[in-house]
């Protein structure tokens, strides 16, 4: 959480997050920690699930989706039923899924890094 929370505020996202036992607070000292998960997305463009915790099983609800500004759930651990939350009115991305639309997307090298052909051309 850390890590994302620090990339997102990097880029002027507001961060609001729930865990029920980690508060890295000195560590995120601009993200609002919330009481609950209902709370930590209201009004929120997308949610993002980092962790494990059961209590996050209940998020596709019409309330949590009526809540949000943008009914988005980017599910970090697969943690959800992609076809369950699509049904309950989420647009639903589930890192590494093979059902992703950005799982046909080709890989990429690194910045700066040669391809063996680009090496080839050069050589």
């Amino acid at each position: 959480m850390v890590v994302l929370a620090s990339r997102l505020l990097a880029e002027g996202a507001e961060v609001r997050a729930w865990d029920p036992v980690a508060r890295p607070r000195e560590l995120l000292q601009s993200v609002t920690f919330c009481d609950s998960p209902l709370e930590a997305v209201t009004g929120a463009d997308a949610a993002v699930i980092v962790t494990e915790w059961p209590q996050l099983r209940e998020l596709p609800t019409a309330e949590t989706r009526d809540a949000m500004r943008r009914p988005i759930i980017v599910d970090g651990r697969n943690l959800l039923d992609p076809e369950a939350v699509r049904a309950a009115g989420f647009a639903y991305e589930g890192v590494g899924r093979p059902s992703s639309p950005f799982g046909a997307l080709p890989e990429t090298s690194e910045p700066g890094a040669e391809t063996e052909a680009e090496a080839e051309l050069h050589s």
